[in-house]
């Protein structure tokens, strides 16, 4: 069985940008909203909440805990760390 891959393009990856947002605009707004809430990743608990959101929200199905793979508060903590550029 052949597939055909469309090659990505600058255009091609900002119309699927747009479409994600239009389809998923109610979950984009309680995420921006919370995201505005606690805009630093300074606070643990903080970013926890953004962590569980994101994780309930796009069903990642992340572990709330977990002996063997990284479980939202490891993420949480490894997102603390991280600086995030714009």
């Amino acid at each position: 069985m052949k597939t055909s891959f469309t090659v990505p393009t600058q255009e091609l990856v900002k119309t699927a940008c747009e479409e994600f947002d239009r389809d998923n605009l109610l979950i984009e707004q309680a995420l921006t909203e919370l995201f505005n809430q606690y805009p630093a990743n300074a606070v643990l608990h903080h970013v926890l909440l953004k962590v569980v959101a994101l994780n309930t929200l796009y069903s990642t199905q992340i572990p709330l805990y977990s002996e063997t793979i990284p479980d939202l508060t490891d993420l949480a903590r490894h997102a603390q760390g991280v600086t995030l550029q714009a």
